[in-house]
């Protein structure tokens, strides 16, 4: 644990085009602090001891947000913890809730999610697999939304999925610091910095991870020596990166400095 000390300040632009001509670009800043309190990425809000959760590394100050990108839409959470959403907007999920607040977002195919202060998460959009339907009750620190599925971290440390993939959860006796969800499998790292994933085959057996996103049928992580290792794709050859995040196809980086 520790401090986290700014060691440099990033900057990169979002392209979005379509096919009915409507086309967008932003620019957009980060400032990466290190090192991570407790050595771990800022998936859980609660972790950052600014209180602030950047894209996936602990931030302060104005310059940081969390974006978010689904199937053809974009969001991005504010640092007052408001969202502003652009893209496809055809079945609501880039009209976030009216007076909402949040500390995190995930976006899928379709639908949005933010978790709010308070543990609860909110999904807005296409609902066609149950992915908006939320369980009442329980309290999260994580939302990952892909595809037709959402999972939350619950406070407990459980992972609970709702949506087309809803049955590809881990025994509830296991318990987990971070969750990255699929197509067709999620993955989540344990206490240990260890990964455990179901429906998504290769996943490594040694080594301590952080920052974890899954795709289609493959899945990445960024191990404790800043080394990418990805199981079902290969990643770039000697880079190394800060976070990373995983489309249907395809995956990005941001790379460390």
């Amino acid at each position: 644990s520790g401090t986290p000390t700014t060691i440099g300040t990033y900057s990169f632009t979002v392209s979005y085009a379509d096919s009915s001509g409507f086309s967008a670009t932003q620019l957009y800043g980060i400032k990466v602090t290190d090192p991570l309190p407790d050595g771990q990425s800022c998936t859980q809000a609660a972790q950052c001891q600014s209180g602030e959760c950047g894209t996936g590394i602990c931030c302060t100050g104005a310059g940081c947000f969390a974006l978010a990108a689904g199937g053809s839409h974009t969001c991005e959470l504010k640092s007052d913890g408001s969202v502003t959403c652009w893209g496809l907007n055809t079945s609501g999920q880039g009209t976030p809730p009216t007076g909402q607040t949040f500390v995190q977002i995930s976006a899928g195919e379709a639908h949005t999610c933010g978790l709010k202060a308070d543990g609860t998460i909110l999904c807005w959009g296409n609902n066609s697999y149950g992915q908006l339907n939320v369980p009442a009750g329980v309290t999260f620190q994580q939302v990952s939304a892909n595809f037709y599925t959402t999972c939350g971290l619950r406070t407990n440390g459980v992972i609970s999925c709702w949506g087309y993939d809803s049955a590809q959860v881990p025994a509830s006796n296991l318990v987990f610091s971070s969750v990255g969800t699929g197509f067709y499998g999620n993955c989540g790292i344990r206490p240990d910095g260890g990964i455990t994933c179901w429906n998504v085959g290769g996943a490594p057996t040694t080594g301590s991870y952080t920052n974890l996103t899954v795709g289609l049928s493959y899945a990445c992580a960024i191990r404790s020596d800043h080394v990418t290792v990805c199981w079902g794709t290969t990643p770039p050859a000697g880079v190394t990166f800060t976070q990373l995040t995983a489309g249907q196809s395809m995956g990005c980086g941001l790379k460390t400095a």
